[in-house]
């Protein structure tokens, strides 16, 4: 399996094929399943091979992204394809986001590994599709809602688990809120997301604008939680984002208490382990395994292209023979 860069040329297509290091192994001459970017990229079946023209590149809004998403999803078709052992195959920084292609001696630019710019231009919607093709499990959460609801939230997840009030639970309940959150927070509380399970209680008020001013003081990205929240005015002046069940009047101490830092938890239906990144938008949020994020930001942006792909087609259709079936929509 290698890749071509095809040049326009008037006699011919030229280019020049080159396999990455790490991607041993053969696909079929059929045609792999698995899609790739740019759309104008294509594989050829008798040379068992990608490429993807030039010309596509030079006239491509952003060219070094295009280049990079060809070699990034053709590698990851291949490896669908052919199953390959992925996990012996990439460097261990490749979990953390680190592109499997670096900048060297080709001149290729390096993608970014920010996972801030992994997520950069893509909705709840689309990487929850892509968390269902990536994991087969739950990783969605319904019905949050925010005082600032024009703000996405992004970063890996801090936890703190809630259990019903005991009064005779005296270690845990004089530790108090203030002391849970620096257990979770680390030393590096700087772009974290503090992640509150309800305890039970979704309805019960988890905390408002001055207990939650430390995610202010300490740089966090923000708050979700299934419980609700007090204050959101306050909440909304802060620089922080805020998804949550609703607004609370009620304190909702005498309910539900923090019992443990940094453990799993179940937040809306979805189990989140610390480390674990979470975004969120108006329309829900999704949480996404840290080692699958770079994975699942890709398969997001497939599903984007594939997405408008459709939506051209859609406004080809002839509706007549739609009607009688001689024409199929293409979108899934």
């Amino acid at each position: 399996m290698g890749w071509r860069i095809a040049e326009d040329h008037p006699d011919g297509p030229r280019g020049v094929d080159c396999a990455p290091s790490c991607a041993p192994g053969r696909v079929s001459a059929d045609r792999p399943r698995h899609p790739w970017l740019p759309p104008t990229a294509a594989y050829g079946a008798r040379t068992g091979g990608f490429r993807l023209r030039s010309g596509a590149v030079r006239t491509a809004g952003e060219p070094n992204r295009a280049l990079m998403d060809f070699f990034q999803s053709t590698y990851e078709a291949a490896a669908v394809r052919a199953r390959w052992d992925r996990r012996s195959l990439e460097p261990p920084c490749a979990t953390d986001g680190t592109p499997l292609i670096r900048e060297g001696d080709t001149g290729m630019i390096e993608q970014n590994s920010d996972p801030m710019a992994l997520v950069e231009g893509l909705a709840c919607a689309s990487l929850v599709d892509a968390m269902g093709r990536v994991h087969g499990h739950r990783a969605h959460i319904l019905s949050l809602v925010s005082p600032t609801p024009g703000r996405s939230l992004f970063g890996p997840a801090v936890t703190i688990a809630y259990v019903p009030y005991r009064s005779d639970f005296t270690e845990t309940n004089e530790l108090g809120f203030g002391g849970w959150f620096y257990r979770a927070v680390g030393d590096d509380p700087q772009g974290k997301v503090l992640v509150l399970s309800s305890g039970g209680y979704p309805d019960a008020s988890h905390g408002g604008g001055t207990k939650l001013s430390r995610v202010q003081n300490h740089g966090l990205a923000g708050v979700l939680t299934d419980g609700r929240l007090r204050d959101f005015g306050e909440l909304a002046a802060y620089d922080f984002t805020v998804r949550c069940a609703g607004e609370a009047t009620h304190w909702g101490g005498d309910t539900i208490a923090p019992w443990a830092a940094n453990v799993p938890i179940e937040v809306g239906g979805v189990c989140i382990v610390p480390g674990d990144y979470v975004y969120a938008d108006s329309s829900g949020a999704v949480v996404i395994p840290a080692g699958s994020l770079a994975e699942v930001t890709a398969e997001a942006r497939r599903i984007d292209a594939d997405d408008e792909t459709s939506r051209s087609s859609i406004r080809s259709e002839n509706p007549e023979r739609m009607r009688t079936g001689d024409q199929r929509g293409t979108e899934q």
